[in-house]
């Protein structure tokens, strides 16, 4: 394997468009860091505090659950680096998700700093579904999306304030709520 690192890009703009039935969105965010080492891109986020593995355990999809229901079980920091992944793949079409991972660095750890995603074992009961893998992540990412665009616009659920009131500090819209 490759062991050199090629740095490219720092602070790095991603972008996906997303066509739905309701119309074009757009979603971006901003890597800290892509590189390629070992063969493997890395979109990478750096975090200054705690950076526990449960935070990047991706969870078993049953047959049962909606794609809304799913994604809601994705810690927050495993669907960051999700989307961060989904985004970069969707600029550079050429390659396969097995070729990008999404990774956290903990600036505050000396030893192991990188935390990367991984996926939560599935049952041999044949209650789960192959979700996220490499042959569906494109489209796998692009229905939980679809699913959340569907449900903001949908007139009969109402927008309810975060639970947790850290969460309000990021918010564009803390001064029309005035929590």
């Amino acid at each position: 394997k490759n062991s050199t690192l090629s740095i490219l890009k720092t602070e790095g703009d991603l972008q996906a468009t997303l066509q739905t039935d309701h119309g074009s969105y757009v979603f971006s965010g901003r890597a800290d860091r892509i590189d390629q080492f070992g063969g493997l891109i890395r979109v990478i986020d750096y975090k200054t505090g705690h950076v526990d593995n449960n935070n990047l355990k991706v969870p078993v999809h049953h047959h049962d659950e909606n794609v809304l229901d799913y994604l809601k079980l994705i810690p927050e920091k495993a669907l960051q680096l999700l989307l961060y992944k989904y985004m970069y793949l969707k600029e550079n079409q050429a390659l396969s998700p097995n070729q990008v991972s999404g990774t956290i660095h903990g600036l505050k750890y000396a030893n192991n700093i990188e935390f990367g995603l991984y996926q939560e074992a599935a049952k041999s009961n044949g209650a789960d579904v192959d979700f996220l893998g490499d042959e569906s992540f494109i489209s796998d990412m692009e229905a939980m999306l679809e699913a959340v665009v569907t449900e903001m616009l949908d007139t009969n659920i109402p927008f309810v304030q975060a639970e947790d009131n850290k969460k309000c500090g990021y918010c564009d819209f803390r001064m029309i709520c005035k929590r």
